[in-house]
């Protein structure tokens, strides 16, 4: 599973258990219900969210780091199509099939609202080569 997903599970289940806690507690009052019980259980699972939370925290950066080189990879994929059918076609030189195809992502990353750092363009430079061999060119 996503880390994000398991993040924002946990902080939903949390949100939930206080907002019940919150409509039940108030409706209780004068009745004979363990009040010290609930709170600790509460305390318990606030607590537990605490620990999962700083756990999964070094970890999201990471997640979102992989989901942006998936993304590299599948449109470097398509990039490299793209230029090698206008090749076929007869409307791009040879020697401009990489460069149409590092067009293609950048495009593609900036519609995306990825920032292109010079890293970024290095896995990008690197995908289309990788996209390219496969082609068995």
């Amino acid at each position: 599973m996503d880390l994000l997903f398991i993040l924002m599970f946990v902080v939903a289940v949390v949100s939930v258990l206080g907002l019940l806690l919150s409509i039940t507690l108030p409706r209780t009052q004068g009745k004979d219900i363990a009040f010290r019980a609930a709170i600790k259980d509460a305390a318990s699972a606030v607590s537990t969210a605490n620990k999962v939370m700083d756990t999964v925290r070094p970890f999201i950066k990471d997640s979102v780091s992989a989901n942006i080189m998936d993304k590299v990879l599948a449109m470097a994929q398509e990039g490299v199509k793209s230029a090698e059918q206008l090749y076929v076609a007869g409307h791009l030189p040879a020697d401009e099939r990489k460069l149409e195809a590092n067009k293609f992502v950048v495009a593609a990353l900036r519609m995306a609202d990825i920032d292109i750092t010079p890293d970024l363009e290095r896995l990008v430079d690197s995908a289309i080569e990788s996209k390219v061999f496969d082609l068995g060119h």
